[in-house]
């Protein structure tokens, strides 16, 4: 049995300090994000200096953050039998996180890269490679595995696939046939506006959302955060709207609460995947029979310890959080 099943991107980040002069040698916007094909990926990573590589992907990270809480993790989504891809397969049986699915052997395939380019004044330009992430579809869900999960978690940056929408639905109808709860993440406003016909397809078929005050506003039309939890508890059994440093408003069946945040216990070092380490301390939680208020103290007490390292998966062991409840 496992606590939690998620399905989306997999893919390695790779960071570099560079200067404006290679910025303009390879015709990259500073700030902004340039899409590109395996073989720039491939002479990118091979011309940028001492790269540094992170795991990433929101549902990937939060199965680590499950993990490291001392919780039981699967994760299906795409890689190619490449470099990048044995990092990540790699990375999956160092923290134990189940991987049920099969690498992709053919020609000219390649994992999801995302270039993280850093110039002196600390600005990021973005360069990503989407790979074979962009082919995810019903053929990559492994059945069993969803069977066996108390929650299926939709990754809504996964939507960027081609065939994406038909594989979260089919995971919806696999997981709620063995009364599974199933989770949607939109994961950024971008797939909001870029998706909203398939977005709306996945929020009749998902019993918990996550996501930001931002994003929830949006989906609701109100302006005002409490406004917009009222809206978004109609329509879902329960979930968590995240409010930066002031915490998290969840709510359920029973009304909804502002869960205060917690305080870093360490300089903020970088933000990347604190709504994943929220997201995966909360669903530990609720697969753990705590209440929504008990499980998202124990995601806002996750989130504030994740920004005080570098990257967005935990790099040690969590379970000492769950005394910080008592």
């Amino acid at each position: 049995m496992f606590d939690f099943c998620g399905i989306g991107n997999s893919c390695i980040d790779i960071v570099a300090k560079v200067d404006d002069d290679f910025l303009r040698d390879w015709q990259y916007p500073k700030s902004i994000c340039s899409y590109i094909v395996l073989e720039q990926a491939d002479a990118l990573e091979a011309a940028i200096p001492e790269p540094k590589y992170i795991p990433g992907g929101c549902a990937a990270n939060t199965a680590s953050v499950i993990r490291a809480l001392g919780g039981t993790a699967s994760f299906i989504g795409r890689v190619a039998d490449d470099k990048i891809g044995r990092m990540l397969i790699e990375d999956f049986k160092a923290r134990g996180i189940h991987y049920p699915c099969v690498p992709e052997t053919k020609e000219g395939a390649g994992s999801t890269r995302v270039f993280a380019l850093i110039t002196p004044d600390t600005e990021r330009t973005f360069a990503s490679y989407y790979g074979v992430q962009e082919d995810l579809s019903e053929a990559d869900l492994d059945e069993e595995t969803i069977k066996q999960s108390k929650f299926m978690y939709l990754d809504g940056y996964a939507l960027n696939a081609h065939s994406s929408t038909q594989a979260f639905l089919k995971a919806a109808e696999i997981a709620h046939a063995n009364n599974r709860r199933v989770v949607f993440s939109p994961s950024d406003l971008s797939i909001l506006t870029k998706y909203g016909a398939a977005v709306a397809k996945i929020e009749q078929v998902s019993d918990i959302l996550l996501c930001s005050r931002q994003e929830a506003e949006f989906m609701t039309g109100e302006n005002d955060i409490q406004k917009a939890v009222r809206a978004l508890q109609e329509r879902y059994s329960a979930g968590a709207v995240t409010y930066g440093a002031d915490g998290a408003y969840v709510f359920d069946g029973t009304g909804f609460s502002l869960i205060a945040g917690a305080i870093p216990p360490a300089p903020v070092i970088d933000t990347n995947g604190a709504g994943d380490a929220f997201a995966g301390g909360l669903l530990y939680g609720l697969a753990h029979d705590m209440d929504m208020k008990r499980a998202a103290k124990l995601g806002n007490i996750c989130a504030a310890h994740m920004i005080t390292n570098s990257g967005a998966r935990p790099a040690h062991d969590y379970t000492k959080f769950l005394k910080e409840l008592d």
